[in-house]
């Protein structure tokens, strides 16, 4: 009998949001099928960007997005 682990809420968020492809900007994690790298949103964060701000300029990522970004 095999037991499922569940999956963190980062791991879940990872799993649907985030994509990796060697043909898109070399294969760095980025946001499904865009060219933005969740690297890139995590930083803006981490640099006192607000959620608001980096979400005027991004309108298709949510606040999750943005938030497990700076986990990221």
């Amino acid at each position: 009998m095999s037991t499922a682990v569940a999956l963190t809420p980062f791991e879940a968020w990872y799993s649907v949001r985030v994509a990796r492809r060697p043909e898109i900007m070399g294969g760095a994690p980025c946001f499904g099928t865009t060219r933005l790298p969740v690297a890139a949103v995590g930083g803006r964060m981490l640099g006192g960007d607000t959620i608001d701000a980096i979400r005027t300029d991004y309108p298709y990522l949510s606040a999750d997005d943005v938030v497990f970004a700076v986990e990221f």
